[in-house]
């Protein structure tokens, strides 16, 4: 049996986009691997455990299978997955992929997906990395992305942490709308960054909370700092493509545990802005560190698609921000290029204020000029954006 970790809902902060990555970390990877021990731990108020839990080894088409779900599953388990990282690595981030299915995929939400640490579920501070929207909405059955190169689970980790054999995944599922849907998972992978770099801080997370759209509050941890005097909140309002200083904050100096750190923005931007954080040295180095998030405002309430960020290349993710649609509205969200060939489609289920939903030019999308079309209730919205 696992022991389990959660935090209140009033303690989660959610990390509105990564799109640039630290320039002085050069990440090595270990993976995708395969777990190699799997079982169900019991989760409170579930309905539903996980028959053949071992058949997520690998993807051939026998799945750990739970339901009919009236509630939620209990936790599949999956640890063993074989890591060998160096000694003295630093971890950058851990990255997991889940093939699931459901065969109602539009009742069906992720219900939990935690990391395992040191055979603890959710670790010590990890983060709650299940999505909001309906397995429909993620186009199901697929692989599913949580986490990535610069994600680290809100989590400090050594590579005796990763390579221990009780390193892992657990993931659950519910239902939703009055569904009792029966869901099934393929196989579970892990790949791990991690560089030999000594970095002068390690950022465990870096997030934004829009303040009843009259402040936003920057909020970021670090697991280490090495002499580090202070951190400088930046803020673009071009696409990230140009910056202004608005605020320092004192740093740690130097430090080997968990630090925390708020900076608000009292006097925000009306629609998008970029927040990025630099560090400076006892000594006068600047560097940046590892993240940019966006805020998406809108002072009138109106309802607008924004695309970003934008121009965009081929080595980024492109967000599409739905701001102001009615909650629990079916939004279609299509990219096509200027002669209407679609390269993209998919259903987005809105939720209260903002939906963000990601698109990976990399893999459909050739320089040049495109449309990304949202339409809901017979209303089109659209916005263009340029792939260099």
């Amino acid at each position: 049996m696992y022991p389990m970790k959660f935090e209140s809902a009033a303690g989660k902060i959610i990390s509105l986009l990564l799109i640039v990555l630290s320039p002085y970390v050069f990440s090595q990877t270990q993976g995708p691997n395969s777990g190699g021990a799997f079982q169900n731990t019991s989760l409170a108020g579930s309905s539903s455990s996980w028959s053949n839990p071992s058949n997520a080894a690998s993807f051939d088409g026998a799945n750990a299978t739970a339901g009919p779900v009236t509630t939620h599953t209990d936790y599949l388990v999956v640890t063993g997955f074989g890591f060998s990282v160096p000694a003295g690595r630093v971890i950058t981030g851990i990255e997991v992929q889940v093939y699931k299915n459901s065969d109602d995929p539009s009742k069906t939400k992720d219900h939990s997906v935690m990391i395992v640490k040191n055979g603890v579920i959710g670790g010590s501070v990890s983060e709650e990395k299940a999505l909001s929207s309906s397995w429909q909405g993620q186009g199901v059955p697929s692989w599913v992305t949580y986490g990535g190169p610069y994600d680290t689970w809100g989590e400090s980790w050594t590579d005796a942490d990763i390579n221990s054999g009780n390193f892992g995944l657990a993931f659950s599922a519910e239902q939703s709308g009055n569904g009792t849907p029966n869901i099934s998972v393929d196989q579970v992978t892990i790949k791990v960054y991690y560089t030999d770099v000594v970095l002068p801080v390690a950022l465990l997370n870096f997030s934004c909370a829009d303040l009843n759209n009259s402040e936003v509050e920057i909020r970021w941890s670090t697991a280490m700092e090495k002499e580090n005097n202070f951190f400088v909140i930046e803020r673009s309002a071009d696409m990230a493509r140009n910056y202004e200083m608005i605020g320092k904050v004192i740093g740690a100096g130097n430090s080997s545990s968990r630090t925390n750190y708020t900076y608000t923005d009292q006097s925000p931007l009306a629609g998008l802005s970029y927040y990025r954080l630099k560090q400076v040295s006892m000594s006068g180095i600047e560097s940046g560190i590892g993240k940019v998030i966006a805020v998406s405002r809108s002072s009138s309430g109106t309802t607008t698609l924004v695309v970003y960020p934008n121009p965009s290349s081929r080595n980024n993710m492109v967000y599409v921000c739905l701001n102001n649609f009615v909650p629990g509205k079916e939004v279609l969200v299509v990219v096509t290029d200027m002669l209407g060939k679609e390269y993209f489609s998919k259903v987005i289920l809105t939720c209260q204020g903002r939906t963000i939903e990601a698109v990976d030019p990399s893999r459909t999308l050739a320089p040049g000029i495109y449309i990304v079309t949202g339409s809901s209730d017979n209303q089109l919205y659209k916005q263009r954006i340029v792939i260099r």
